[in-house]
């Protein structure tokens, strides 16, 4: 019901897009961790590798907030506030799915 009253269509083709470019996003974060772990550890440690750490953090949450909140934002700036919310939801519901079949992969494997 919530869906007719708005273009269908450009919510789920934005919202699953985003939750793509996420999940895409914090894989590529992750192998990137995990490929420079030996060299993070030695080379790294104490105060720079907790600012490198934190630093990591407040890029990923930037870039996060871009992919998931920033075509809502631009609807909320238009007063299309349903538009926006639909958006959001599809956008987490994807990350989630994401999640979900990422955990299957790892149990399917092991």
């Amino acid at each position: 019901m919530l869906f007719k009253l708005f273009d269908t269509k450009t919510i789920l083709k934005w919202g699953i897009l985003s939750g793509l470019a996420e999940a895409a996003y914090c894989f590529s974060v992750a192998f990137f961790m995990d490929q420079s772990n030996n060299f993070l550890s030695r080379n790294l440690g104490g105060y720079f590798g907790i600012m490198f750490m934190l630093l990591l953090l407040v890029f990923s949450e930037a870039v996060s907030g871009v992919f998931v909140f920033g075509y809502p934002f631009y609807l909320t700036v238009q007063k299309r506030y349903k538009e926006a919310a639909a958006t959001v939801a599809v956008s987490i519901t994807t990350i989630f799915i994401a999640l979900l079949i990422f955990i299957l992969f790892i149990l399917i494997i092991k």
